[in-house]
């Protein structure tokens, strides 16, 4: 069966870039959108790892393309 889009994955993860408190976690997956050609749509929090602020100039809890070409949203705390 051949397609003719890229697959669709949608990650949902506490922490994202622009983060970097949480290590690892962040790298593994801005690595895997930078070297997967998919459509990638990431569901993930607006602040750092134990930050209290939110990210400085990211609009929260709407979706965005990021650095690699990916959608994101950054959801608020409630």
């Amino acid at each position: 069966m051949a397609y003719t889009k890229d697959p669709k994955v949608l990650v949902f993860t506490d922490w994202y870039l622009p983060g970097y408190k949480a290590g690892g976690p962040i790298r593994s997956l801005s690595n895997l959108v930078y070297r997967l050609d998919l459509d990638w749509s990431v569901v993930t929090s607006n602040r750092d790892h134990a930050a209290v602020e939110p990210y400085p100039n990211i609009e929260p809890n709407v979706w965005i393309h990021g650095t690699k070409g990916e959608r994101v949203i950054y959801l608020d705390k409630p």
